[in-house]
């Protein structure tokens, strides 16, 4: 649970969405299983609680000082941790298992953009040495990988071949609404029009130039269309 929010303790954006949601619907399974959820210090007792709600696993929340600061409370702590707590089967929602873990893996690998497009991500400090070691590595030893689509699978299998027999596409689920959220939204947004919804972080690779330039060029050819269709960027 590393990912279960983002580093200020804020809910933080799409694995930290998909963290959360995943965990929690594996907390409700009817399972004789022990879950064993690590998870950031700076993650509040309201999310926690959240986290939890509903649950019929057996349990055990384990807050871990730094899990998500260096490379040796990433990488080599924290498997001496998964150790400690005896855990057979490690599972990783970022697509990346600590380097030193020596136990079965289970990793989600949401896109290989890094591979494919590496210049969209040339500020982070670690990228070198993700794309070079840490990521092939979590791919190589995991026992099982859950891909998010079938083109995120496809695109996995060119880059790296060994991927194809322990890889299954698992598609996103949805996630529960929340009415107060909703209500606000309805507020802001009534829905009195048609709308295209662009859902995501703003940054160059998701190309919301080109989205803003497509609806532009929509109604310019549909001038009707300009008092009864709405662009929401969320």
């Amino acid at each position: 649970g590393t990912t279960l929010c983002d580093a200020q303790g804020g809910i933080g954006a799409g694995i930290e969405h998909y963290t959360f949601e995943i965990i929690r619907s594996l907390l409700c399974l009817k399972t004789s299983h022990t879950f064993v959820v690590f998870v950031p210090s700076v993650l509040s007792k309201q999310r926690v609680d959240a986290l939890l709600e509903g649950s019929k696993a057996r349990v055990k929340i384990v807050r871990f000082l730094g899990l998500r600061i260096s490379f040796l409370s990433r990488h080599v702590f924290f498997p001496i941790l998964l150790a400690l707590h005896r855990v057979d089967i490690l599972f990783c929602p970022s697509g990346q298992s600590p380097l030193f873990w020596r136990g079965k893996s289970v990793i989600t690998m949401h896109d290989v953009a890094i591979f494919d497009y590496p210049e969209w991500f040339a500020g982070l400090q670690d990228q070198s040495f993700s794309i070079k070691t840490i990521v092939p590595r979590s791919i190589e030893r995991a026992q099982k990988i859950l891909a998010v689509t079938e083109t995120t699978r496809q695109r996995l299998i060119a880059q790296f071949p060994i991927a194809e027999e322990k890889t299954s596409v698992v598609y996103e689920g949805v996630i529960r609404p929340d009415v107060n959220s909703m209500r606000r939204s309805s507020r802001l947004f009534p829905f009195d029009r048609d709308v295209v919804l662009f859902l995501g972080t703003i940054e160059p690779r998701k190309n919301l130039r080109m989205a803003i330039d497509a609806f532009d060029l929509f109604l310019q050819q549909h001038p009707e269309s300009a008092s009864s269709t709405r662009f929401i960027f969320a």
